[in-house]
């Protein structure tokens, strides 16, 4: 099983219990994030929304990549590989 770290924003951290990166095992992103909502189930429904997907207001990256570009959350991980959960910079419009 493959080994890599997931890196939690801090204000997310309330759902890990303040840790922010967590050991996880997966061969996926899919996996990984599994893997973190195994240990840390509260915080699932802060990354995925009903149907899947990762909310519009985060993004997953990783080694600095972000995973639309890659695969999905289908990329392949190697251990040691680091995916870190960011927030989106969001514009809003008035009028």
């Amino acid at each position: 099983m493959c080994h890599a770290r997931i890196r939690i924003p801090q204000s997310l951290q309330q759902y890990t219990g303040g840790n922010g990166e967590i050991l996880v095992d997966g061969k996926t992103v899919a996996e990984a994030l599994a893997s973190l909502y195994g240990t840390y189930e509260a915080i699932m429904d802060q990354v995925l929304d009903g149907d899947g997907n990762v909310h519009r207001h985060l993004g997953l990256e990783l080694d600095g990549k972000d995973i639309r570009t890659l695969e999905g959350l289908t990329s392949r991980l190697e251990s040691g590989d680091v995916l870190s959960i960011i927030h989106l910079e969001q514009t809003t419009s008035t009028g």
